[in-house]
């Protein structure tokens, strides 16, 4: 009699914790996939460009990369910047003006390794939504550029008491040889969703 009355109480107990663990599973399926933790970026492939400069005595390069939202907004970029007959490199980087204290620059690292700190961007007052950071790009970071898979764009922002730390990969695949390669006319090519 004991034993048919503690099966009595395991039968209802197996149910509703049966109950318990499917429902998460019924509850997600009831609203939809799940959005990934962290967005998809849109990239184009890395391009070099070149122009003259404003009085046509010197020749400024650019390879860059630019990540996009799943919406087409441009939301973070790089550039590797080269003028010709100057041995000084630079590399320019925009990031959110809402994701960056304005006294403190992004850091930058290829694959996570010795960060640079960059020195405080330029945000311009008004309706953009971008700040733009340039540091040296010493023979050291060009080698890992080149050879490095991704270059990592870190930036901290303050809400109140609040800080919050943003992390922007670019994939570095394609920068060596674009940047070795004779300049392109700039014409858009399809991006890479990653």
């Amino acid at each position: 009699m004991l034993h048919s009355h503690r099966q009595k109480f395991y039968i209802p107990l197996g149910l509703a914790v049966l109950t318990v663990l499917c429902l998460p599973s019924a509850r997600a399926q009831a609203q939809g996939p799940a959005r990934p933790l962290w967005p998809t970026w849109v990239y184009t492939p890395w391009t070099k460009t070149c122009n003259k400069t404003a009085d046509g005595a010197k020749q400024v390069c650019s390879t860059t990369k630019v990540a996009s939202d799943d919406q087409g907004v441009v939301v973070f970029s790089a550039a590797f910047i080269e003028v010709e007959g100057e041995q000084a490199k630079s590399l320019r980087i925009t990031v959110p003006m809402l994701d960056l204290l304005r006294n403190e620059g992004p850091q930058v690292s290829v694959d996570y390794q010795a960060s640079l700190r960059m020195p405080p961007p330029a945000c311009p007052s008004g309706p953009e939504t971008s700040c733009v950071a340039r540091a040296e790009a010493t023979a050291d970071l060009i080698g890992k550029l080149k050879q490095g898979q991704a270059l990592i764009i870190q930036a901290t922002s303050q809400q109140g008491a609040r800080m919050t730390f943003s992390s922007y990969p670019l994939p570095l695949a394609g920068f060596a040889e674009a940047n070795e390669s004779p300049a392109t006319s700039g014409a858009p090519t399809a991006p890479a969703r990653h």
